[in-house]
């Protein structure tokens, strides 16, 4: 039924891109299913027959968001918005979005792959990902290491956290086990896996890219106080970029 396609493509914009314009959608629709001859008319039909009261994202214009009348707004002039965006009534964080957006292009798998994100806990399965896991359990010892990641890789699709929030996150779900880093070379190595992972999971900012696919990897230099007395030292202009794109340092992160 081609209702039901819709809303499965909706559910995946919204888990994907965070933010999306109506016009985009259709032509990603449009174009991964040929066979079905989707109109324009067709699909605004469908469209405005959709209740969106009970699904994780709202069909808005940018006067809506400001809590505008805007009834007579064309649905293509819309955007297909993820209600954290706009959850608060805030334009704030909607205008956030926005801005870090700005001009980036999609990223859009193929059909089959794209859908996969009409389920808000898929995500790739990358080694960034295991990598941190195996670090957690065997350096760290820390039984939830999936679920740590889970949650690490769940906040970054949606934002960056500062290298204190990362480890008071670390503190909270570690348990007993995890107080803080024992030294300096296991600090560096847990924020190393960290950034790594950071640098290649897919961001609502970068529109369903990865950093490492549109060039803006970074890494973080400095630790918290509290875990170990001292920064990271930074790499070597012409050495390998800790983010792990095989770039000097120079040329990738260091550019900053």
């Amino acid at each position: 039924m081609l209702k039901d396609l819709i809303l499965r493509y909706f559910d995946a914009f919204s888990n994907l891109y965070g933010m999306i314009p109506m016009k985009r959608a259709y032509r990603i629709i449009e174009k991964q299913n040929p066979e079905l001859n989707i109109t324009k008319e067709q699909f605004a039909e469908i469209v405005s027959n959709i209740n969106t009261d009970r699904k994780h994202y709202a069909i808005r214009s940018e006067e809506e968001v400001y809590g505008e009348n805007a009834d007579e707004a064309d649905l293509f002039d819309k955007l297909l918005i993820a209600e954290y965006v706009i959850t608060f009534g805030d334009p704030e964080d909607y205008e956030r979005l926005v801005f870090e957006q700005g001009d980036r292009p999609f990223y859009v798998p193929e059909k089959d792959e794209l859908l996969k994100y009409e389920d808000s806990f898929y995500y790739e399965r990358t080694k960034h990902i295991a990598n941190l896991e195996n670090y957690l359990r065997d350096d760290l010892g820390l039984s939830r290491y999936k679920e740590i990641v889970e949650e690490f890789t769940g906040m970054l699709v949606i934002d960056d956290d500062e290298p204190d929030e990362v480890i008071a996150w670390l503190k909270r779900m570690g348990g007993p086990k995890f107080k803080e880093f024992s030294d300096k070379q296991q600090a560096q190595k847990f924020f190393m896996l960290y950034t790594n992972l950071r640098n290649h999971t897919r961001k609502h900012t970068h529109r369903g890219h990865t950093p490492f696919e549109l060039d803006d990897c970074y890494v973080v230099d400095a630790i918290i106080e509290n875990s170990i007395q001292s920064k990271v030292k930074t790499p070597s202009k012409n050495g390998k970029c800790p983010c792990g794109s095989g770039k000097k340092y120079k040329r990738c992160c260091g550019k900053e």
